[in-house]
């Protein structure tokens, strides 16, 4: 009994000690939120003033803006080319987060329907008929005519489409993720740099402002290096090879 009953107690006190820490976890998080809305709405009533970011990397923001812009654009005209029926491309979205998709699109089904319709109405009259020959050679034309669209559509997705999501799906999320931590750095680091005025001689409030402060210069390198792959020399590269292919799909 007595073993079982220390057993107990320990078993317990873990417990008390992982809500405890639970507790306490929750309401760090929760004070350095509401340090980060004051701040932030100091800053915006003109009441307290923000670390700046230099310009370098507030070019690179903004250009990496405009490049996503694009790439958007670009995402949104093509897809709308390959599956002009909006309800069948959204379907064709939300299936391709399962898996890929081998659903053909509208813009071939379409014309291979015309195809389909003039062959079953050529069975139906005599092979000697000049109506008969211009249904089937009208009919070929227009299934060559699907099979060369078909072709065309799979390697826009597959050189174009995919590329171009790789991009703003992996890049760019990045980008919008180290972006944000870069903000609640500087967030952070004016609060305490607040305090440091009220409390100039405190040396842990010291030694903390230095290393929110070398953070938030780290952070911002991670930062431009990003951006310099998005939309920079590198970024402008890949565009380019991308859209170098959709030039030579729609050649052949």
């Amino acid at each position: 009994m007595s073993e079982e009953k220390n057993r107990s107690n320990s078993e317990l006190e873990k417990a008390g000690e992982t809500i405890s820490a639970f507790a306490n976890t929750a309401f760090s998080a929760g004070l350095k939120f509401m340090n980060r809305v004051v701040q932030k709405t100091e800053v915006a009533l003109g009441t307290s003033e923000a670390t700046p970011i230099d310009q370098t990397t507030e070019e690179l923001l903004a250009r990496s803006e405009s490049v996503r812009s694009c790439i958007s654009d670009l995402i949104d005209r093509i897809e709308a080319f390959i599956e002009p029926d909006p309800l069948k491309k959204g379907a064709t979205k939300l299936m391709s987060m399962v898996g890929p998709s081998s659903k053909i699109p509208s813009s071939v089904t379409q014309i291979k329907e015309i195809s389909d319709c003039m062959f079953t109405h050529a069975q139906k009259l005599p092979t000697n008929t000049t109506f008969w020959q211009a249904l089937t050679s009208c009919g070929t034309s227009f299934k060559e005519t699907a099979m060369k669209q078909h072709e065309l559509v799979t390697e826009m997705g597959t050189k174009v489409l995919t590329p171009l999501h790789s991009m703003m799906d992996n890049e760019y999320r990045i980008i919008t993720n180290t972006k944000d931590r870069l903000m609640n750095t500087r967030l952070d680091l004016d609060s305490l740099k607040n305090k440091q005025r009220r409390n100039y001689e405190d040396v842990s409030l010291n030694a903390e402002c230095r290393k929110l402060n070398s953070d938030f210069d780290m952070i911002k390198i991670e930062l431009q290096s990003q951006l310099d792959d998005f939309c920079g020399a590198q970024g402008q590269a890949k565009l380019s090879f991308i859209l170098n292919n959709l030039t030579e799909i729609l050649k052949n």
